[in-house]
């Protein structure tokens, strides 16, 4: 198996690349982005990788990540308590939450574009559909205020792709992966009812809900 040292020496080494890879010719940057994610997936196939550019002078950002497959959280936990002071990066485990509670209750998240679909996060709604009594993580019956027609013509498998990407910024990776196992859905808007909950109570419900 790859050693933790040795990747974080590699890294290291290959900091001022990483840092200025964004300014480098595609082909380049495609070259180290890969050997990055090879170098990743030595010590478990579901760990990948987010890079955030600083402006000039500010930190980079390394992120790792399982994009919410919780069999390889301990991987990255491991990783990162492991990493060294890189100077002009932040190493950091997960995706962290991106939009905001007050964004969702205001309804000022930005929009995310999916395939020329425009969808918000305030706009979708949830009902808890079961329980993994094994593993303590819940499915969710998903509904949409907005686009329901539309989403409902795109493959599930497209779906649920749009779906994670949203769910991992509202609730963060570590949450979304211990507590979440499963999405459905319903797109009708009649379905739409009082029993639905807003997507700004769901944080709060994973966090206080345990086996």
């Amino acid at each position: 198996m790859a050693s933790i040292k040795m990747f974080w020496n590699w890294f290291n080494e290959h900091r001022d690349i990483f840092y200025d890879l964004h300014t480098l010719p595609e082909s380049e940057q495609a070259y180290y982005y890969h050997t990055l994610a090879s170098k990743l997936q030595e010590f478990e196939a579901t760990v990948s990788y987010v890079i955030s550019s600083g402006a000039p002078a500010a930190l980079s950002k390394l992120t790792l990540t399982t994009n919410g497959d919780s069999e390889g959280f301990m991987m990255v936990q491991n990783l990162v308590a492991m990493a060294p002071d890189i100077p002009n990066w932040k190493i950091q485990a997960f995706i962290q939450p991106k939009i905001t509670i007050d964004e969702l209750i205001e309804r000022t998240d930005p929009p995310y574009l999916f395939s020329g679909m425009s969808i918000k996060a305030s706009d979708i709604v949830w009902k808890p559909d079961f329980i993994d009594t094994n593993t303590g993580k819940y499915g969710l019956l998903l509904g949409f205020n907005n686009l329901a027609k539309s989403l409902q013509s795109r493959p599930v498998e497209e779906i649920n792709e749009y779906m994670t990407t949203i769910l991992l910024d509202v609730l963060g990776e570590f949450t979304a992966g211990k507590k979440l196992c499963a999405l459905n859905y319903q797109f009708l808007k009649d379905d739409v009812d009082e029993d639905w909950l807003a997507l700004h109570d769901l944080p709060v419900f994973l966090n206080t809900n345990n086996m």
